[in-house]
This record gives C-alpha cells, sequence and structure tokens, in this order.
C-alpha cells in the first residue's frame, strides 16, 4: 500500500467493507485518520491537551476518538465509509449534577458534594474490547467500552478525590448498526485521601445515545483488519495501538485473556506450526502463555517432523512432544469452521530445562569441594534427529594457574534432560591448557576412540557466519582441533525463522 501520506510506527491499518484502506497514526497524541487508496485527509486531531482516547475500527468500519476541553466530554465517532465525522458533547457540570441527583437519598451524598468542579480535573481510562470472527477468516471489534474516572485534584494541597468509574462510553455493532452511549454507571467508588466510598444507584443512567447505520449494500466480509497476528477458533492475537505503540491483546472466545508488549513476545516458524509465546518479562524467562497454530490443510496431509520441538532461550531449553501436540490440534479440527486455522494451548505441555543447573549438579558428582577446580562454562548441542543431548562443561583452576581447564563431556537422550530421573552420562574427561578466546564447544561426539572420534570447535562467533536462505540455515566457520585432524569446516544449523 502506497500513500503520499506520512505515518509514524505508530499506526493502524483497516480495509473497510467499501474495500477502501485506512490508516490511522498517532505521534505526541496527535490523531491523523485517512485514506490510503485514495491519500485524502479523513480526520485530525491537533490539539494533543483535549486527547483522552481512540478505539481500534469497530467492524471495520468506525473509529472513536473521545476528547475533552476542560468541560465538556466530545465523542467523535468517524465513519470510514462515508469519511464522515459524528460529534457528540456532553458537559462535565451535568455529569456531577447527575451524579449527585442519582445519590441524593444516599449517605455519601457529602462526600460527592465535597468534591466540587472548581478543582483541576483529571481522567483516567480504561478500555475493555470484544471481538467477532463469527464470519469465516474474518475479525473485527463489535463491542469497546472506556470506563473513565474523573479525579478533582486541589491545587492548593494536592489532594485528590476520585469519582472511579464513574462513567463509560459504551460502542456496540450489532445489525448493521454501531449505537455509541455516555452513561453513568451504576456502581462507582469514591477515594479520597482519608476514605473510600462504593455507591450502587441499581442501575444505569444514558446520558446521550446515537446510532450510526451502516448501508446494507456494504459486505463486512470484504473488509479487513490488519493489525491481527492470528486469528483461529478460540484464540485471536491483535496488535492495539491504542493502548499504547507496542502492545498486544490475546482474545480467548472473543474476550480478552491478556494484554502485553512486544518485548514480552516471541513467533517462530517449526515445520508449518507457528509458535507463539507470552512470557512473564522481556527476558523471555518463563512462559506464562504458549500457543500452537497450523492451519487445517497441513494437519491433514501426512508430513514427518522430528519427536520433540525444542525452545533455546537464556534461562535453558523448552521441550514439547510433538505427538501429544498432533493429537490435540486433530482433536481441535472440528472447532474451526470459521476459520483456516487451527490453535491449542501448550502452557502446560511445555517442559522447561534448566540446562546449567543440571550440569552443575552432575558436575557435583565429579568434583569435590577440595578440588582445584571450579565450574566456569558450558556449550551443549542437541541432535533432532537422533534425539540426543550433548554437552561440554569447562571448570577452570581456581588458583588461577595460567590457561588451565577441565572439560567433561555428557550425553543423553533428549527425554532424560525433564525426567526426575533422568541420568547425562558421562563420556569423556581431559584437561588441557588453551587461550580463553578459543575456548572449544561440543558440537559432536562418537562413541568410538575417545579422542580420535571427538571433535571439538572454536567459540561461534556471529560475525564468522553465514545464512543460507534457500535452505533455511545458519552456518558458521569453525577450526577442528583433535590430535589426527586439522581442517576447516562449516557447521550448518537449522534456524527457525521470527516473523
Amino acid at each position: 500500500m502506497l500513500s503520499d501520506l506520512p505515518y509514524s510506527s505508530t499506526v493502524c491499518v483497516v480495509k473497510a467493507p467499501s474495500r477502501q484502506v485506512y490508516i490511522l497514526w498517532v505521534e505526541d497524541n496527535k490523531i491523523t485518520i485517512g485514506n490510503i487508496s485514495k491519500g485524502t485527509l479523513v480526520y485530525s486531531l491537533i490539539d494533543s491537551k483535549t486527547y483522552l482516547f481512540h478505539s481500534m475500527p469497530i467492524a471495520n468500519s468506525f473509529f472513536l476518538v473521545v476528547t475533552c476541553d476542560g468541560s465538556e466530554i466530545v465523542i467523535n465517532t468517524i465513519d470510514l465509509i462515508k469519511e464522515k465525522n459524528y460529534v457528540q458533547k456532553y458537559p462535565i457540570v451535568k455529569i456531577i449534577k447527575t451524579i449527585l441527583s442519582l445519590s441524593k437519598n444516599s449517605t455519601d451524598y457529602k462526600a460527592i458534594e465535597s468534591i466540587g468542579i472548581s478543582n483541576k480535573l483529571y481522567f483516567e481510562k480504561d478500555v475493555a474490547n470484544n471481538i467477532n470472527n463469527s464470519i469465516a477468516n474474518l475479525v473485527f471489534y463489535d463491542r469497546c467500552v472506556v470506563n473513565i474516572s474523573l479525579s478533582f485534584k486541589n491545587t492548593k494541597t494536592s489532594s485528590a478525590k476520585t469519582l472511579k468509574d464513574a462513567i463509560s462510553i459504551v460502542a456496540v455493532y450489532q445489525n448493521n448498526k454501531l449505537t455509541v452511549s455516555l452513561q453513568i454507571n451504576s456502581n462507582i467508588k469514591i477515594e479520597t485521601p482519608s476514605h473510600n466510598y462504593e455507591v450502587d444507584f441499581g442501575s444505569i443512567t444514558v446520558l446521550i445515545s446515537n446510532n450510526y447505520k451502516v448501508d446494507n449494500k456494504y459486505d463486512i466480509s470484504q473488509s479487513q483488519l490488519y493489525s491481527v497476528i492470528v486469528s483461529t477458533s478460540d484464540y485471536t492475537i491483535i496488535r492495539e495501538t491504542n493502548i499504547s505503540p507496542n502492545t498486544f491483546a490475546l482474545y480467548y472466545k472473543n474476550k480478552p485473556n491478556i494484554i502485553f508488549s512486544d518485548t514480552r513476545f516471541s513467533i517462530t516458524n517449526f515445520g508449518n506450526i507457528l509458535s507463539i509465546s507470552i512470557f512473564d518479562n522481556g527476558i523471555h524467562k518463563n512462559l506464562h502463555k504458549g500457543l500452537w497454530v497450523v492451519k487445517n490443510d497441513i494437519l491433514s496431509e501426512p508430513n514427518e517432523i522430528n519427536k520433540y520441538y525444542i525452545e533455546y532461550n537464556d534461562s535453558g531449553i523448552n521441550i514439547i512432544d510433538t505427538e501429544v501436540i498432533r493429537k490435540l490440534f486433530l482433536n481441535n479440527m472440528q472447532k474451526s469452521n470459521n476459520t483456516n486455522w487451527v490453535g491449542i494451548d501448550i502452557t502446560n505441555i511445555v517442559k522447561h530445562v534448566s540446562i546449567k543447573d543440571r550440569l552443575q549438579e552432575m558436575i557435583r558428582h565429579y568434583v569435590s569441594p577440595n578440588d582445584d577446580f571450579e565450574f566456569y562454562s558450558y556449550e551443549y548441542y542437541i541432535d533432532d534427529e537422533a534425539e540426543e543431548f550433548y554437552s561440554l562443561v569447562c571448570l577452570r583452576n581456581k588458583s588461577n594457574e595460567l590457561q588451565k581447564h577441565r572439560f567433561y563431556i555428557f550425553k543423553c537422550n533428549i527425554n532424560y534432560l525433564f525426567s526426575r530421573r533422568g541420568y547425562l552420562k558421562l563420556v569423556g574427561i581431559f584437561e588441557t591448557s588453551v587461550s580463553e578466546n578459543r575456548m572449544p564447544s561440543l558440537l559432536h561426539w562418537n562413541t568410538g576412540n575417545k579422542f580420535i572420534d571427538s571433535k571439538f570447535f572454536e567459540k561461534y562467533y556471529k560475525y564468522t557466519a553465514y545464512y543460507d536462505y534457500r535452505y533455511n540455515r545458519r552456518s558458521t566457520r569453525k577450526s577442528i582441533s583433535v590430535p589426527y585432524i586439522v581442517s576447516i569446516l562449516h557447521l550448518v544449523r537449522r534456524i527457525m525463522p521470527t516473523l
């Protein structure tokens, strides 16, 4: 999509039912909506001080932009098909008066009355969206609720009193019609420096409401929300730039489930399967939610994959039995009538192994506390086809004797790694003196002659690597150093591309 309209990285792109493509981008709370297909401007908010909120595209046809000029709440409903902005306004003074009238018989009336509107007003907001994927291979938002808290700060004492979740802006799309309402909620909280109160009005009070129809000649199935990362019958991941530039949302059965940033999120491709991981933090240490997504037609085809799928991270490795995953996929195929994709939750199936902890545990069986060597570093290699794990552990001389190191070579079947009774077999041990920048890494071990058949390589440095795009492989130039072999070769490893 090419257009003369400039835009930054904080964008949302959608194709409306009219088949015109639109873009919303935000910079310093200044919002612009443009028609990419025509290269024309549809809406612009220049005064960033009045900005409060903007929505994701509702029914792929409408944007909401909510502002406040200090005295009024302003709701802009931008109709993309008609390229028209409909404005609703409501005075904040009237909102407070209505809340007071509703609480007239309440014991908390004086607490609300004492807030006053002469103090400086601040807003806090909380957004909740629902999506709809009932139409085959289509995702759109059909509901957006913005809960707004009114906080009044005393400019002299700096103390604040807040009407928590006092009002809401509710946008609901149903039967080719969008309804946008401003309402006082049935239950609000009054937060003050000394006390918190809860007031129950029994029901909501609608202050204003308007309807916006979509002409029947426009087919929503012809639209597309480009923020959708992946969608299955149960799981959908969408980039939601209205919350922050780098925020994603995971929806489960069309309801929001997890909100997370891009630093906690990764997607890899494993044999035509998308592996989606959401972590507890930005260093990808603890898996919070794991999903596997695959196309229906892939499951119906007989394809050979390795028994185990292995993900690498700084804290160790995650191991998944692919046969278990395949059975879950086949069981869920019938649920995916409205999408080409099948998704399953693998969070509780992933087995995490801390390689360093396992190796340190094994080394304690061979090194006594009085030994002159201590755990220094380790390298490991996993042979996917043979389902074998190899590791080289380096111990450094405690007395700092120049370039003195001891190496232990371990080997085991992959399934032993995550078994409590798993045993790593010691297949080699030797001491040597090498420079630190040539610290060897074990890449392969044959169980023949202890030294003749073992191959050790230099440390892996990225700048020595090349990438084979045709076969999706990365290779590194390595120097072999064994008693009877001195040569140069390239280690070729298959890697998982990041989408």
